[in-house]
């Protein structure tokens, strides 16, 4: 059941990865997002394949027995669809970026914003 979990935080950590260490290197930072947006089409493809509904969650906040905030993922067949259609066009979106921002002195602050907003 890491799955899921990879579709959703493979574009986060390249985000973080971009921000902190890739500010000198431009075209380190669009391998990246466009590594970790198609690591999440592909998990979202695998996810896809199986018919069963799935659900995973586990304790995000704990204080002290008062109070617990759960985080949880449920994989159903609505889900799995969406998975792969944001992330196909997130990947198509990656893709064609590279091109528009070939030249551009953002183009670290831009790829690690769209890896954010994958994630999101």
């Amino acid at each position: 059941m890491i799955v899921p979990w990879v579709i959703l935080l493979a574009p986060l950590v390249s985000a973080t990865v971009i921000t902190l260490f890739t500010l000198r290197w431009k075209g380190v930072s669009s391998s990246i997002s466009i590594a970790a947006v198609l690591v999440s089409f592909i998990c979202s493809c695998l996810i896809f394949a199986h018919r069963t509904v799935a659900a995973a969650e586990f304790t995000w906040i704990d204080i002290s027995g008062a109070l617990q905030v759960p985080l949880g993922l449920t994989l159903d067949q609505l889900s799995r669809t969406m998975a792969v259609l944001v992330s196909a066009v997130g990947a198509v979106i990656h893709i064609y970026s590279l091109g528009y921002m070939r030249d551009d002195e953002g183009k670290s602050r831009y790829f690690a914003a769209l890896s954010l907003f994958m994630f999101a």
